[in-house]
């Protein structure tokens, strides 16, 4: 059966105690609740901003101090660590060469 790995769990928590300004993205929840609660909890006593993203339960309140929406673009570019729960596909593809470039 597997199993967690312990390790790599207190590696994790170490990066997050450490960052600076860590996001969190946060899709489906659980039907209970607990996740979601917890998750709060830790966003508002660290400060940390939670993006929703590809809601399909939509857990988290619409009006929330710590909540940005499904806009993840506003918090990564400054992330040091970015810490993802029950996210099935979390990939932010770069923007090419010339959409930053200015003409």
């Amino acid at each position: 059966m597997a199993h967690p790995d312990l390790q790599a769990i207190a590696e994790a928590a170490a990066k997050l105690a450490a960052a600076k300004k860590p996001p969190i993205i946060f899709s489906r929840g659980d039907v209970n609740g607990e996740v979601s609660a917890g998750l709060m909890a830790m966003a508002e006593e660290n400060s940390i901003a939670v993006s929703e993203d590809f809601v399909t339960r939509n857990v988290l309140p619409t009006h929330w101090k710590n909540g940005v929406g499904g806009n993840t673009s506003a918090d990564l570019p400054d992330a040091d660590v970015v810490l993802e729960v029950d996210v099935s596909v979390a990939w932010i593809e770069p923007r090419p060469a010339w959409l930053r470039t200015p003409k």
